[in-house]
């Protein structure tokens, strides 16, 4: 006995991401970037920094218009930060929010000096991006692959969540339903060979951000002032 699923009819791609703010957040909201670039760091022992700027490059490529872009200048300051870490049990990797509402308060409701921007409920502070090895080997020795292209393939699909993006469902986990790297299903990405932000990523980037946030530099801390 064995099922036969039909194919997927129509897109399948990611949208919002409803989550809970570090620092003691007290509810489940969609958090976003007020600033870009966005700058990374790593002090992964297994995500080197190439890994992680060829990561960040393909998001910045699949953009069309450009919404919020990474830089791996942190000359000023960083925003996110690559890191090992163990999760649980079938979490290759995932990725913290800070907001500014929980984790800079002082700030709330003020406006940002670099680009004018108003600090408001959402607005995202720093982000951390955990990979865990053990899980990481799991998989790779599950799908016959090796712990250097998967740790790609999570560090990769971690940034779209960085982003602000949310995760496809995949409610038969067949291959017509993969057609982003934000699927929720790391076995369907891997088994069917999803390897780099798609259109469908793209557009999960765009129902998140009508507009991209405005710049500001990477090479200072921006404050706050004001009131908005």
């Amino acid at each position: 006995m064995f099922t036969v699923y039909n194919n997927y009819a129509g897109a399948n791609c990611p949208g919002l991401a409803l989550l809970r703010s570090q620092c003691g957040g007290t509810r489940t909201e969609q958090h976003r970037w007020i600033w870009q670039p966005v700058t990374f760091a790593t002090t992964s022992a297994i995500a080197p920094q190439a890994m992680v700027n060829a990561a960040a490059d393909l998001w910045n490529a699949i953009q069309m218009p450009s919404k919020v872009n990474f830089s791996s200048d942190t000359s000023g300051h960083w925003d996110v930060n690559v890191l090992d870490a163990r999760i649980m049990p079938g979490y290759a990797g995932a990725t913290v929010v800070y907001s500014q509402e929980f984790c800079n308060p002082g700030c709330l409701n003020r406006i940002l000096e670099c680009n004018g921007t108003c600090i408001r409920p959402g607005s995202i502070y720093v982000v951390q991006t955990a990979l865990d090895v053990i899980e990481i080997d799991n998989y790779a020795m599950a799908w016959g692959s090796d712990r250097n292209t998967v740790t790609t393939t999570v560090v990769r699909h971690e940034l779209g969540h960085v982003i602000g993006v949310g995760e496809a469902a995949a409610p038969s986990k067949i291959c017509s339903e993969a057609q982003a790297l934000l699927n929720v299903s790391p076995d369907l990405v891997l088994g069917c060979g999803i390897t780099a932000p798609t259109a469908c990523d793209r557009t999960g980037i765009n129902t998140v951000y009508s507009v991209g946030p405005g710049s500001c530099p990477t090479n200072i801390q921006s404050n706050c002032s004001g009131n908005c």
